[in-house]
């Protein structure tokens, strides 16, 4: 008995220890810091990545609306001055102007301030209105402005005043070039026969210079009998114009700046996909669009009646149904593959490119004999030079759109460039050099297969454009047979088979664009993906 409880108190004080040691363990691993620069243990890190107060506060809190562009300049309220009183006037151009305000404040009982040098006179009839829209009417017929100040109306003539505005415009000037240019011309000594077809584009952007243009027109700068002390300058660096003009010309400005900015700030976002798809078989005409507009997964129409040279049409809705169904109608001519799905927003008419390329290197050589004779013999030397080149394979998509907010439509001009690279050839004229000079030098040059469209497209906000007929041909020829054997010349053929296949390729491209307004524009696949794999204390709040 007794060495039984001697056994059970050793145990219970064996377990006692070893649950001290465990709590000191356990203290020190939640003491130790982990990051030292900011003197966090390793449970403080832990908890700042995890907080569940953090997650739950991100979790709940509201996605406040973006509030709408605000305009660039906005007049005061004209404020409730005289309200309530109605006056009744009839003048003819006989009578000073400065005599009818007088009259005008008399009736009305208000106190007014008028500009000495306000003369000539205005045509007038007015039966019970209200004050403030007579003395509108008067001031847009001689050319005056007013203001009121404490209970004062103050007219005086409409002369150059300087206003301020300011413009969130970038400091930079963009220019893009690009050409296509298609030759199928072959020559010989002086005969030569074909053609060749070429497309160019230029895009130069310089916002500021366009903007002082269209306002030094507005105010007639440049024309005869001007006023001269009406100009304007810019101070690109803080983005402020400064105008000296008259009221009505600000107000034509301030319009004008306002459309301006809503159609310059107006952002569209362009996504794309670039699927290919290998051709079965009995689809050796490439993918037949005509049937897509008889199926349920969206409106269809076709530009060309050939659908193996080209096709193009709009899928109509916003929903991604719309195109989850024209996938499936795909893949029922083949196998599809996922090249590339981009997805860039860019502002109204400014140039955006995506690149998703590899830069194959290869060397030009040039390779340079000097030859020199002497009692002993001639000698050769030889000078070899390489110059580094490069060549993208991969996707280029080069996109330029242009919004109408008023139309909620898209203008875009698209050049897709698709280059692969699978084999190389030899330069000449290195090879002929090297066997000259009995030495071992070449120069591989890789060959690259491009396909290249450049086209312009319309489409609503949300639609989706399809572009296809790239059809690739491609031969390969497959040989089997016994080993050895097969390689005997002539006796060979009777101990290998060889298999010749043509592989079928169609490369459709769908390119999506969807107006972004003053609403929060983000997927919620992008946020649940966002929220999941981001582990920052300093969330977005996506």
């Amino acid at each position: 008995m007794k060495h039984h409880l001697l056994l059970g108190s050793i145990a219970a004080l064996t377990l006692l220890l070893f649950s001290c040691n465990s709590n000191t363990k356990s203290s020190k691993n939640k003491t130790l810091i982990h990051d030292k620069e900011l003197s966090l243990s390793k449970s403080d890190f832990k908890k700042s990545l995890t907080d569940s107060e953090f997650r739950s506060s991100k979790a709940e809190t509201k996605k406040n609306n973006i509030p709408e562009l605000p305009k660039i300049f906005q007049y005061p309220a004209i404020p409730d001055f005289a309200e309530g009183k109605l006056v009744s006037i009839k003048v003819t151009e006989d009578v000073p102007l400065k005599d009818v305000l007088i009259e005008l404040a008399r009736l009305a009982e208000i106190e007014i301030e008028i500009d000495p040098s306000i003369s000539g006179g205005v045509i007038i009839i007015a039966k019970d209105r209200p004050l403030i829209d007579i003395i509108q009417q008067i001031s847009s017929l001689a050319d005056l402005r007013y203001s009121i100040s404490n209970g004062i109306l103050r007219i005086q003539r409409d002369l150059p005043y300087l206003n301020n505005y300011g413009l969130g415009f970038l400091d930079i000037e963009r220019n893009f070039t690009s050409s296509l240019t298609i030759s199928t011309t072959t020559s010989s000594d002086e005969l030569s026969s074909g053609g060749e077809s070429s497309l160019s584009s230029n895009s130069e952007s310089s916002i500021w210079d366009s903007i002082k243009t269209d306002i030094e027109k507005m105010l007639q700068i440049e024309s005869e009998g001007s006023d001269k002390s009406s100009y304007v300058t810019i101070n690109k660096k803080a983005g402020i114009i400064s105008i000296s003009a008259t009221e009505v010309q600000h107000k034509q400005i301030e319009d004008y700046l306002n459309k301006v900015t809503r159609n310059i700030t107006a952002q569209v976002l362009i996504e794309a996909k670039i699927v290919e798809v290998s051709l079965d078989e009995k689809f050796e005409t490439g993918i037949n669009w005509t049937e897509l507009s008889a199926g349920n997964s969206g409106n269809f129409s076709n530009i060309t009646d050939a659908s193996n040279v080209f096709s193009l049409g709009i899928t109509r809705g916003s929903g991604s149904g719309k195109l989850d169904g024209t996938m499936q109608f795909i893949q029922s001519f083949g196998t599809t593959r996922t090249l590339s799905s981009p997805r860039i927003t860019a502002l109204n008419n400014q140039q955006s490119v995506l690149s998703f390329t590899e830069n194959k290197v290869y060397f030009e050589v040039d390779v340079d004999n000097t030859s020199t004779t002497t009692d002993s013999g001639t000698t050769t030397d030889i000078t070899v030079e390489s110059e580094l080149k490069t060549v993208p394979i991969g996707i280029i998509l080069s996109l330029l759109p242009s919004i109408n907010l008023d139309k909620n439509e898209v203008t875009m001009n698209i050049r897709p460039t698709i280059s692969s690279s699978s084999s190389s050839v030899n330069d000449p004229a290195v090879d002929i050099a090297s066997a000259e000079a009995d030495a071992n030098i070449t120069s591989s040059i890789p060959e690259v297969q491009l396909k290249e469209i450049d086209t312009m497209l319309k489409l609503k906000s949300g639609e989706t454009m399809v572009i296809g007929g790239l059809i690739e041909h491609s031969n390969s020829d497959n040989s089997t047979g016994v080993p050895w054997l097969k390689d005997i010349p002539l006796l060979g053929y009777f101990f290998k088979s060889t298999n010749k296949d043509t592989n079928l390729t169609e490369t459709v491209i769908f390119i999506k664009a969807t107006i972004i307004n003053s609403e929060p524009q983000i997927n919620q696949s992008d946020r649940d993906f966002y929220n999941i794999f981001t582990r920052d204390p300093q969330n977005l709040g996506i």
